[in-house]
């Protein structure tokens, strides 16, 4: 027997072990098991700024490493999200392309920014996050 396949099999046959043994009993739940909720508390901008470049970055270097992409944000984030794309830019190799088919949206909400990747071809949203930022002044 080779050694990729006995690989394969291990694992399975852990599964296949622990069977119902690893499950809580009763009926799973109809919504969301984790919910994609913002992170604890808010945050100053440049903390906000750094965990999007942490995030997306990390989404880019995965999915779509040194590709293009637009930019479009509103007023109170088009500063953030610039450097955001530049800070990106650092880890995932992606880069500023007003024609690109991948579009960094940003906005702001009261206290919360909201950042998504948008794919202009299939009109679809890639990657989101909301942001709860405070705006007293401080880490601008």
């Amino acid at each position: 027997m080779k050694l990729s396949v006995l690989v394969r099999l291990v694992p399975v046959a852990a599964l296949l072990l622990a069977g119902c043994e690893s499950l809580p009993p009763g009926v799973p739940p109809k919504d969301d098991i984790v919910k994609n909720d913002p992170p604890a508390g808010e945050l100053s901008p440049r903390k906000a700024e750094n965990l999007l470049i942490t995030a997306l970055g990390l989404y880019t270097l995965r999915e779509m490493p040194g590709i293009g992409i637009a930019l479009n944000s509103d007023q109170a984030t088009l500063i953030p999200a610039a450097r955001i794309l530049k800070g990106m830019g650092a880890m995932s190799g992606v880069r500023f392309d007003s024609q690109a088919q991948v579009e960094l949206r940003s906005s702001a909400d009261g206290n919360n920014w909201n950042f998504e990747l948008f794919d202009r071809k299939s009109k679809t949203v890639l990657w989101h996050e909301e942001v709860p930022v405070v705006m007293n002044g401080q880490d601008r």
